[in-house]
């Protein structure tokens, strides 16, 4: 970016974090102010309280700031020079504000049709433009869950890949702390603001994360705290990381299946780990029938056997489309 780009997105990314600070201001409020192509600066910079009221729909005439339109000039100045602050002391603690069109924005999550207009990030940002393999499946995993998620990690030492997971406790976690052992730098997609310690004692697997080269993304606000609906709309943002995406253990009836379902919508691959001699589990069977989803046979031997597995299966499904066709 040139100097001029960047003086812009860090001028709208500290108007997005001062705005944020504002009780009554919620992560809707400023998604929707981002959906009319408002710029978060124009709203920091309003020249009245009522337009800045009705541009955000919160009303701060009323307790803890009992705005008039007389103070209203103090009251945004105290904005414009917060803002400055905040902005600084991100940077200082090593996060950054990626908004949409700026050029570090991730091109595959333009792709959704309900793309993140911002996220915000701590650790290394290029691993966004890396190939990337999803791991996600049930915060209660069995044994089998647990060795799954290992084997089908290491499958992808020494290739060009990421990991994505979501930091919940289970396979997520397991899949996270597997790239750290295999040495395979590893996204951690978040479900709150990165103030948020969630879930409980993940502090030390978040710096661990950063430590070893990896990332920690969210789309929500720095303070926002868990909902289910945020998981629900976080799983969207994993799969359109994931080129491919390996849903371990999980029921039909989880966030995993909105994760895989959203994957299957942006069409990338997805492939089901199945102990070689396992009977095929119900979640592996919907996704092939529902999903065409491809069954990874574990043990493998490396990342190019899960390569030609892919090639082969897609190739196949290629040929079945065109005799398909022919008919």
């Amino acid at each position: 970016m040139t100097d001029t780009d960047t003086a812009r997105w860090n001028t709208e990314s500290a108007a997005l974090l001062v705005l944020s600070e504002i009780r009554g201001v919620s992560y809707w409020s400023l998604y929707k102010v981002a959906q009319k192509g408002i710029r978060f600066r124009d709203v920091v910079t309003c020249s009245t309280l009522s337009k800045f009221e009705s541009i955000l729909g919160v009303r701060l005439h009323r307790a803890p700031y009992s705005l008039t339109e007389n103070n209203w000039s103090t009251f945004r100045d105290g904005m414009i020079s917060a803002a400055k602050s905040l902005l600084t002391h991100y940077h200082s603690n090593g996060y950054k504000l990626i908004h949409h069109g700026s050029p570090d924005y991730p091109e595959k999550l333009n792709d959704l049709n309900e793309r993140p207009y911002w996220i915000f990030a701590q650790g290394d940002t290029s691993l966004l433009s890396k190939k990337c393999v999803g791991v996600v499946g049930t915060r209660n995993p069995t044994t089998l869950g647990v060795y799954l998620t290992q084997a089908v990690v290491s499958q992808f030492i020494a290739s060009d890949y990421v990991t994505v997971s979501g930091l919940a406790y289970g396979i997520d976690q397991v899949a996270h702390e597997a790239s750290i052992l295999f040495k395979i730098p590893t996204i951690a997609v978040l479900g709150t603001g990165l103030n948020s310690n969630y879930p409980k004692n993940s502090v030390g697997l978040r710096e661990g994360i950063v430590n070893a080269g990896g990332l920690i993304l969210t789309e929500y606000l720095p303070h926002q705290k868990p909902s289910q609906e945020n998981f629900v709309r976080r799983n969207r943002i994993q799969a359109a990381l994931s080129d491919i995406l390996i849903p371990v253990e999980w029921n039909l009836k989880s966030g995993t299946s909105h994760t895989v379902r959203n994957a299957a919508q942006l069409k990338r691959t997805i492939l089901c780990p199945l102990l070689r001699g396992e009977s095929v589990r119900e979640e592996i069977k919907y996704s092939q029938d529902e999903y065409s989803a491809i069954i990874l046979e574990t043990p493998l031997t490396g990342f190019k056997d899960v390569m030609e597995l892919i090639k082969t299966k897609s190739s196949n499904k290629l040929q079945q489309l065109s005799l398909l066709g022919d008919e």
